[in-house]
């Protein structure tokens, strides 16, 4: 059986997941997260800086690593969100990556985003997803592989932190935002990304990280806005002693609480169902034809 790798250049984060196709889906076999803050200004300047992209570089230089002693460079899927997107040298970046690792960097849309994560993160195609990243937040949700509703928000951690510098602001932006929606009544929202996976960790106290624990985990609303105000009450450099939370997330996460505590205020939600599954997963299922996308 065929081994193949996803890396996923996120605002916040670089990614890489190691995993089979199998008859039942995605199979995970390791994932390695790297913080190399990508998007560093780019929502202030329109630029990715040549900093972020030396860090992204040498994290992917490890990925690539890795790749070469576990299986074939041939069957490598690459492709960056947020932050990239919304850069205007986005193909010198492309141009970078093909010439020094021979990738070919796809830039997925909001919605080519949110659709990957659907797909990767709710089985069935029936459910809502809810993707907090660093430069956007994305809200998908449908019935029996249709999907009835997809949005992409310019609105995520690391972008809230460039240009607020509030969370009280962040939160406040978020829930005029999400006020656009029509949300579907009776219906298990999924939540993916840094933000819930920290909460999920927080929330059990996690050390170290235990991805098992994390998956699948029911995140309630009264969980959530006790860690949210905590957060916010706690200094950037106190919040490193807190509980399952890594800590080069300590600067964003109140941003990513506000977000994520405004989604459910707005909606009245009591739980949201946490997965380690998400945008990765479900890009992979696509290209290898496990899985036809959602009409």
């Amino acid at each position: 059986m065929n081994r193949y790798f996803v890396i996923d250049i996120g605002t916040n984060s670089a990614r890489l997941l190691s995993a089979e196709i199998t008859k039942t889906g995605v199979r995970t076999l390791s994932r390695k997260v790297i913080t190399c803050r990508t998007g560093e200004n780019v929502d202030k300047t329109g630029l990715l800086g040549e900093e972020a992209v030396t860090r992204t570089l040498s994290a992917i230089d490890e990925f690539m690593e890795i790749i070469a002693e576990e299986g074939s460079s041939a069957n490598v899927f690459c492709y960056a969100t947020s932050a990239v997107r919304d850069s205007s040298n986005r193909e010198d970046f492309k141009k970078r990556l093909r010439d020094r690792f021979g990738l070919d960097l796809m830039i997925l849309s909001g919605a080519e985003e949110a659709l990957y994560g659907f797909i990767g993160a709710v089985p069935g195609g029936t459910g809502a997803l809810l993707d907090i990243g660093g430069g956007s937040t994305e809200f998908i949700y449908g019935k029996d592989g249709i999907i009835t509703y997809s949005k992409s928000f310019q609105l995520g951690c690391v972008r809230s932190l460039d240009r607020f510098g509030s969370e009280q602001v962040t939160y406040d932006m978020a829930y005029d935002c999400f006020g656009g929606i029509a949300a579907p009544s009776s219906i298990e929202v999924t939540g993916v990304g840094g933000t819930i996976t920290s909460f999920a960790a927080m929330d059990q106290k996690l050390v170290p990280y235990d991805s098992n624990r994390v998956h699948g985990y029911l995140l309630t609303r009264k969980a959530v806005n006790a860690l949210t105000e905590l957060l916010w009450k706690t200094p950037v450099e106190s919040r490193l002693f807190i509980p399952g939370l890594h800590p080069k997330r300590a600067d964003i996460i109140g941003y990513g609480g506000a977000i994520l505590s405004a989604f459910m205020d707005r909606f009245d939600i009591d739980s949201i169902r946490v997965s380690e599954c998400d945008a990765m997963e479900g890009l992979l299922m696509i290209k290898c034809g496990a899985i036809s996308a959602p009409n």
